[in-house]
């Protein structure tokens, strides 16, 4: 029960953050709406849940997530990609009441960071390098993955994400670099 309503609740939020399409009519009225939504997102431990949710399928490895694993990774992950995709409102156009919109984005990229959300994706892309190197040139989560072939694999030499991002894979926040 409880799995299935934080399914269903992931698969709306992801939906309500998706982008407006260019064929809309409002696109405006529902930029203001995603800049709400993306606010709310900013209070305090929302952020924290959404991580919390990750965290059972990421303690596992490969074949010993279920199907549900991943697809509550995808919509989260997800979730993530589309609050970043929405933009700050234009600052010549916000009064004092409503300043805040101009650095939403801002806001959201330091609540990540303090949430460790770009460890998580860190530990996220290891895994998924990690399956890479397993089962040779198909990066498809086990859950989604055909059964093998009768065929000898090519094995890939990456035990590092350094290998597959090169040597500078860290960012640092705050102008310093690690």
């Amino acid at each position: 029960m409880y799995r299935s309503l934080v399914f269903s609740i992931l698969k709306v939020l992801v939906m309500l953050t998706m982008k407006p399409t260019n064929e809309s009519d409002n696109i405006a009225i529902q930029l203001s709406y995603l800049r709400g939504y993306k606010h709310a997102f900013l209070q305090h431990g929302v952020i924290q849940v959404l991580m919390a949710i990750l965290v059972e399928p990421l303690s596992r490895e490969g074949s010993s997530r279920t199907s549900q694993d991943y697809l509550n990774m995808e919509l989260v992950l997800t979730l993530f990609r589309n609050l970043l995709a929405i933009p700050n409102a234009d600052s010549r156009v916000l009064t004092s009441s409503t300043n805040y919109l101009s650095r939403l984005q801002e806001d959201l990229i330091c609540i990540l960071h303090d949430e460790n959300v770009f460890d998580m994706l860190l530990l996220f892309a290891e895994t998924v390098v990690t399956d890479f190197s397993k089962t040779g040139d198909q990066v498809i989560p086990q859950a989604h993955r055909k059964p093998p072939r009768q065929q000898a694999r090519k094995r890939h030499g990456m035990n590092d994400i350094s290998e597959v991002f090169g040597s500078n894979t860290t960012c640092a926040v705050d102008g310093a670099s690690a």
